[in-house]
């Protein structure tokens, strides 16, 4: 017997309910975000590998454990994107695009991370994301961060919290991270061994570190805050007060600062309870430095990106209603053909349609049954003689009614595909 194939480890194969709840997020945000003036772009699943390690740094989790890079015929190192950022400033440099300011672009697709699998975290997940590029005013970190909660709320999720931070200019950060890492030296073998590897590397990303003791040693330690420049103050202070006059509830988390080098100035993360001790489904930030740290000029950069896999874990508890369809049913092989035709006319409308041929009328309104449709047109060879259907409610809400084929559509009331 043949052994079977299976699904590689954190890879998964998505249908049937799973399916139709990512494509109900990726509709709905991909919706949501046009309304804010970004249009779509199609990234590579493949990039070279210095995409990545020159904008994520060598010292994230990312590049340092996580990626999926090999190399190819020609013997150059190719890395299955991460994440999206980093691809969408490359085709930004590459395709010339800085001439014509601002950009705003959407996208949505897998991503790979080397990781341990669990509910939620999968070594192939999905995104959908936003960028946008040549705004350096805190009105964009306002509209993406109000664009995401729109999506929230199309969605109807409720109880999650806004994690809100800045990170300050580079010569803010690099104020705090001399005092930051004087600090930490004097707690060095107290500190997680993740922890004193960064204390070299990247001292900033202890501030994230899950450690309960590392924890305790950075509420003594100093505050990113208090070294803020006067402009940073200000950008942060007005990123803030246009969220709140909007009445979007935030949290202020000094800890902040997201697992990527790139980010500068605004940072924020959106959490949910329900999703347990990883409770983040999505989060981003501003990222002033990246397109030059490219190739590219000193272009300024905002966006988020959403786990669709964990969005979907919060909307698995809300009722799922697929839409039903109509089963179109011929008796004989002899309706066949004109089943087809009348498909064709429910489908010009934009109905879900099924024809259903298993040569036995019992079995077809079975399946009609099972695919809990709204209706079964029937088509025996008196309808064909007479080009008209005979369409049964499956509700049992009134008795069958025979019409013509041109009546079928005005008589029907099924779900529209959008």
């Amino acid at each position: 017997m043949t052994p079977i194939i299976q699904t590689i480890r954190g890879f998964r194969d998505i249908y049937d309910k799973p399916y139709a709840l990512m494509e109900r997020v990726i509709q709905t945000a991909t919706v949501v975000v046009k309304r804010y003036g970004f249009s779509g772009i199609e990234l590579p699943l493949l990039e070279h590998t210095p995409v990545f390690k020159r904008s994520l740094g060598d010292t994230s989790d990312i590049v340092h454990k996580e990626m999926y890079s090999f190399l190819d015929r020609n013997n150059e190192s190719l890395t299955l994107r991460p994440e999206g950022t980093a691809g969408l400033v490359r085709a930004f440099i590459a395709n010339q695009m800085m001439q014509d300011l601002p950009k705003r672009f959407f996208y949505t697709g897998p991503m790979f991370r080397y990781d341990r699998p669990q509910k939620g975290r999968h070594r192939q997940f999905y995104q959908f994301g936003i960028e946008c590029l040549g705004v350096d005013h805190p009105y964009a970190d306002y509209e993406c961060i109000k664009a995401a909660v729109d999506i929230f709320d199309e969605l109807e999720i409720t109880g999650y919290t806004i994690h809100l931070n800045t990170l300050g200019d580079q010569d803010s950060r690099a104020r705090f991270n001399q005092a930051f890492q004087k600090f930490l030296q004097g707690h060095k073998n107290d500190l997680s061994n993740d922890s004193q590897m960064r204390l070299i590397t990247n001292p900033l990303r202890i501030l994230d570190s899950k450690d309960a003791g590392d924890q305790r040693i950075i509420a003594t330690g100093p505050r990113l805050k208090d070294y803020l420049s006067d402009v940073s103050k200000l950008f942060f202070d007005q990123v803030c007060t246009y969220l709140t006059n909007a009445q979007v509830p935030f949290q202020l988390d000094d800890n902040l600062v997201r697992g990527l080098d790139y980010y500068g100035h605004t940072s924020f993360e959106f959490k949910h309870s329900d999703l347990g001790a990883q409770s983040a489904f999505g989060g981003g930030g501003r990222y002033n430095g990246l397109v030059q740290l490219m190739g590219g000029s000193d272009i300024s950069g905002i966006g988020f990106g959403l786990g669709i896999d964990r969005l979907m874990l919060l909307l698995e508890p809300q009722p799922f209603i697929e839409k039903a369809p109509v089963i179109v049913i011929p008796f004989e092989d002899a309706q066949v053909g004109y089943a087809l035709y009348i498909a064709y006319l429910l489908r010009l409308e934009n109905i879900i349609c099924e024809v259903s041929f298993k040569g036995k009328l019992a079995k077809d309104l079975k399946y009609a049954q099972k695919r809990n449709a709204c209706h079964a047109v029937l088509i025996g060879p008196d309808e064909m003689a007479q080009e008209s259907v005979t369409v049964k409610h499956m509700d049992g809400s009134c008795a069958n009614q025979s019409v013509t084929a041109k009546q079928l559509v005005s008589v029907i009331s099924s779900p529209k595909l959008p």
